[in-house]
């Protein structure tokens, strides 16, 4: 697997029950058709998408994120610059940590909040997010903002991360 298909498959659970084709999913996750066919080829490998079906196995997902993805892609901290919030600093944590000060983004030139660069988990992400929006209702950024909790927090965000993202598979998945 490479990093890039952790958000070919969130973005996949974004699509949920709408029809897709690799033009589309190649144009909203930011990478060539040739690289998205791939993507989808190695998920298909890893048990995480049903090819018949043709949807993600949200079961696999779950436990990709909630366990795997930590050791396959380690957390890069670099310096405090602009950008997008994640992990804990994301607005599905905004009742949860509204006092905290030490904020996680991904690095980007016009982004509105200051914190804590992180690397994001593909080149892709913060381009493809911003393309969809950056509020509650866009399934993909919030997925991978859970996932960057997961990966990076402590107990405590780790744990709503976990249950935040059980929340959105379990609604997804129906």
């Amino acid at each position: 697997m490479k990093p890039q298909d952790i958000s070919v498959l969130c973005m996949l659970i974004h699509f949920g029950q709408e029809k897709w084709n690799f033009d589309k999913l190649s144009e909203a996750v930011c990478l060539s058709r040739g690289e998205s066919h791939k993507s989808i080829k190695r998920l298909i490998e890893a048990q995480l998408y049903n090819d018949i079906a043709k949807k993600p196995i949200f079961q696999n997902a779950e436990e990709l994120f909630v366990h795997g993805v930590k050791y396959l892609i380690p957390k890069k901290v670099m310096s405090v610059e602009r950008g997008i919030r994640t992990a804990h600093s994301h607005l599905v944590f905004e009742d949860d940590f509204s006092g905290t000060n030490e904020k996680y983004i991904w690095p980007y030139f016009k982004g509105k909040d200051r914190g804590i660069a992180i690397e994001p988990i593909s080149k892709n992400v913060v381009e493809a997010a911003l393309k969809i929006g950056l509020d509650r209702q866009n399934i993909f950024y919030t997925l991978l903002a859970l996932i960057d909790a997961i990966r990076l927090g402590k107990a405590r965000e780790r744990k709503l991360g976990r249950e935040y993202l059980k929340e959105i598979l379990n609604k997804e998945s129906k």
